[in-house]
């Protein structure tokens, strides 16, 4: 790999690694909001399944753009050395 190579796989490193940090916080949020939500010292009949139903949707799909730019991480650190 030239040095350039080496240089323009770093920088796509540092910037995924920027990247996954507000996501992963992102979706500590939602899971959050979803166990509050889902308290089960609530009767059912005053949980907010629809509400909670929809926090999970969007959590879901972040953990798809995470695990996404944590597998592309992954790879940059192989290409690399730095597994």
């Amino acid at each position: 790999m030239s040095d350039f190579e080496r240089q323009k796989f770093e920088r796509r490193l540092i910037v995924l690694e920027t990247e996954v940090v507000p996501i992963d916080l992102e979706i500590v949020g939602y899971r959050d909001s979803l166990r509050d939500l889902l308290d089960p010292l609530l009767p059912t009949s005053q949980l907010q399944l629809k509400i909670a139903a929809d926090l999970a949707v969007k959590a879901a799909a972040r953990q798809i753009d995470l695990k996404a730019k944590l597998a592309e991480i992954a790879k940059l650190k192989g290409m690399l050395g730095k597994e």
